[in-house]
């Protein structure tokens, strides 16, 4: 069930992403979603996902807390609370690396402002900080 939830949401930010309205026309235009992906933060809170889950060996968890959400598989209880930790370990873990990620930018921003290009200050934090309001508020969901 959850799978199909999962698909539906991602078939939806796919066409609210690509598609538009020109002229009473329904055009999708693929060019978009490179507006939508930021390749730098991905791998940033990837690498930081990675090692929580590597240094606290429950990277098998991880994925197994996947596989118990689409599969009806029985399972014990102390296996739910493993995969459980593991994903809020995760998903705590991309909220301060992202929080993170934004303070940086933040910072790297206002050092090299030089008054003349205050306007930018939406436009380069929007996306981060969009981001990171996603993440935290999946996070206690």
């Amino acid at each position: 069930m959850y799978l199909i939830y999962l698909l539906g949401t991602i078939i939806l930010l796919f066409i609210g992403v690509t598609a538009s309205f020109v002229d009473g026309q329904f055009h999708i235009d693929f060019a978009q979603i490179a507006n939508y992906c930021d390749l730098s933060t991905f791998l940033f809170i990837l690498i930081f996902c990675l090692l929580i889950l590597l240094c606290t060996k429950s990277f098998k968890d991880f994925g197994t807390a996947f596989l118990l959400m689409s599969r009806n598989r029985k399972s014990t209880d102390e296996q739910y609370q493993r995969c459980y930790h593991a994903v809020k370990a995760v998903a705590i873990t991309s909220i301060a690396v992202g929080g993170l990620r934004i303070v940086y930018t933040l910072v790297n921003l206002f050092r090299s402002m030089d008054g003349s290009v205050v306007s930018l200050v939406g436009y380069t934090q929007s996306h981060p900080c969009y981001l990171f309001f996603i993440r935290w508020s999946s996070a206690f969901y």
